[in-house]
């Protein structure tokens, strides 16, 4: 049979939402940020070996890739190990050994870096016998680090390959004394558009060795979200209550494509279809959404012996467009979030639920379906072919793009602050892991960073409003009513006043963020310097600022620092790449800078 290609928006009219800002957190008076040239404390360790920064090959060229690649941290905070006083942080080396280090606010001082794990070997299973080091270098996105609790962590190397490990007591002991990892389970994801098959019982689950024609077996992978299944009622059943882990991965699949023949208006239709006139490759974008469950809760620390893991259900989830971002919306059980451009992502395969089979591409660009024995199952797969090999635009309503673009006023902005154009909306969906259904939708005007703020709870998101950022947060105290109504409630945190205006006009930016109480904003270039925005602050009774043109004396005061590293560390030579920063993490305190060679910890003014 064949299908249409053909895509609806009805489903998104009646769960539309508007992000409402809280007009208590907005300041119109806000006039300006006062330069300042404090000299900041800086803490600084070497490294003996080089952190890893995996770069895309030259076959990853797609938006998508290189977007996975920004979406990868080259260092990993642990929030549950970690204190006011003592940030213990993760990263992996060039040879793929993970190393631990931390630093001591009460003595600021940075320990010794410590090796706790390696996993720079490939998994000796089917799919990867005939796969060289290169060629697995050349398709994998950089390896991923992911906590679950205060005893598991989820890691995996840029393949379609994940392994658990019982990581024991995280934190130093008093003498510097680090655990070693202990890996418990490793698992192979299986081939694309075939997840059909039955989940494998503890080590490797593959299926067929992907040897099975129209599959991919070796893909690449990155992880954006890990955490404990929560239960009915939403919450976190860690510590042996619940002992499924949730992980979700990011996959691009690249697709040859030819162009449809009788289209008149080349440049157009190959906008619309994702292509080149010249028929060059697009690629598909999947989420894949795997449930490890333990069938011992607890080890048996007398033996050693490992608990059996199984993968009860994996869910597969075709995104038509662009993946700025996913997470697990922590507030409530088994849903998810995905911020894209393009229409609303479709589950295509889960293993708990009787479904058809995949569609495949037929020679002439046509989806060729079997008819499933469900006959009540046609209309979903029909949504989920319908945008399978296309960049969608976004279908939805005009009414709500407008309403997004209204918060701007078009007579006040410049160039680099116009807003995008209606296609390139980003758009945050959530999904119903059960159900399948879209159960909320939000048109964002422009997504800037995402931000962990709690270990388990789902990143803060900012945004654009305006000249402004307000950062949101999934409310994590839904109540069951809400959770039943499929209520979705996202709470207005803070703002960051003038931090919208701000970061347009840096076109070298690198880095984007804040710390956690939202103190601060900080903007890091790609030339090394940092610049720091404070928020304001009330001035003492002391002193008195006035402003020179209305003589109105000022209240609070705004502040930004910058921060060049060529003036901070007599070390540090600008024209050494090894120098760039390639991470960075903001606590109220402290804000850490990595470099391939070095850690920073640079004190925030108090």
């Amino acid at each position: 049979m064949e299908v249409d290609v053909s895509s609806s928006s009805d489903s998104a009219t009646n769960v539309l939402f508007s992000l409402r800002a809280d007009r208590r957190l907005l300041d119109p008076t806000f006039d300006r940020y006062i330069l300042r040239t404090e000299k900041l404390a800086m803490f600084k360790r070497r490294m003996d070996d080089k952190i890893r920064f995996k770069l895309p090959s030259d076959n990853q060229w797609g938006y998508q890739q290189i977007r996975a690649h920004t979406l990868a941290s080259h260092l990993f905070f642990d929030h549950f190990a970690s204190s006011v006083d003592h940030q213990l942080f993760f990263a992996f080396l060039d040879d793929l050994r993970l190393i631990s280090f931390t630093f001591d606010r009460t003595s600021n001082r940075w320990s010794v870096p410590v090796q706790v794990a390696d996993i720079g070997t490939l998994a000796l299973s089917p799919s990867f016998v005939f796969v060289s080091e290169d060629d697995a270098s050349s398709q994998s996105f950089p390896e991923s680090l992911h906590f679950v609790d205060s005893r598991t962590a989820i890691t995996a190397r840029g393949l379609n390959t994940f392994s658990v490990w019982d990581t024991g007591e995280r934190r130093p002991t008093a003498d510097g004394t680090t655990q070693k990892w202990r890996e418990v389970f490793h698992y192979e994801l299986p081939p694309l558009r075939q997840l059909n098959d039955d989940s494998q019982k503890g080590g490797v689950g593959v299926a067929d060795g992907g040897t099975r024609a129209g599959t991919v077996s070796v893909y690449p992978s990155l992880i954006l979200d890990a955490r404990r299944a929560p239960t009915e009622d939403g919450t976190d059943a860690g510590g042996g209550g619940n002992s499924a882990i949730d992980i979700l991965l990011l996959t691009v699949e690249p697709t040859a494509k030819k162009k449809n023949e009788g289209q008149t208006d080349a440049k157009g239709a190959a906008k619309r279809q994702g292509i080149t006139p010249e028929g060059k490759s697009v690629f598909r974008t999947h989420l894949i959404w795997v449930t490890v469950q333990a069938e011992q809760p607890k080890v048996d620390e007398e033996d050693g012996d490992s608990p059996q893991f199984v993968v009860p259900r994996i869910r597969q989830i075709l995104c038509d467009g662009k993946v700025e971002f996913a997470c697990f919306d922590a507030s409530v059980p088994r849903r998810l979030v995905v911020f894209g451009v393009g229409r609303q992502p479709q589950f295509v395969w889960d293993s708990a639920k009787p479904s058809p089979p995949l569609p495949t591409l037929s020679p002439s660009e046509t989806m060729e379906v079997v008819l499933p024995q469900q006959p009540e199952d046609v209309a979903e797969v029909n949504k989920a072919i319908g945008g399978a090999a296309e960049i969608a635009v976004n279908n939805v309503q005009p009414s709500a793009a407008g309403d997004a673009q209204q918060q701007f006023n078009s007579e006040q902005l410049e160039e680099c602050d116009r807003p995008p154009d209606a296609e390139d909306d980003v758009s945050a969906f959530w999904l119903d892991g059960d159900s399948h259904e879209l159960v909320a939708m939000t048109i964002v005007n422009e997504l800037l960073f995402t931000h962990k703020i709690l270990p388990g709870e789902a990143p803060v998101f900012a945004t654009r409003y305006d000249v402004d950022t307000i950062v949101w947060q999934l409310d994590s105290n839904v109540s069951p009513s809400d959770q039943k109504q499929n209520n979705v409630l996202v709470n207005h945190l803070f703002t960051l006043n003038a931090f919208g205006y701000i970061q347009a006009g840096h076109q070298d930016k690198r880095f984007l963020g804040c710390s956690p109480d939202g103190r601060y904003a900080v903007l890091i270039n790609r030339t090394n310097h940092c610049f720091l925005y404070f928020q304001n602050s009330a001035i003492s009774s002391e002193h008195e600022l006035k402003n020179r043109r209305t003589g109105k004396r000022a209240e609070h005061i705004a502040k930004q620092l910058v921060l060049s590293m060529s003036d901070v560390d007599k070390e540090f030579d600008p024209n050494d790449s090894s120098n760039e920063f390639i991470a960075f993490h903001a606590t109220a305190e402290t804000l850490f800078l990595l470099t391939r060679c070095a850690i920073y910890a640079v004190e925030m003014p108090k």
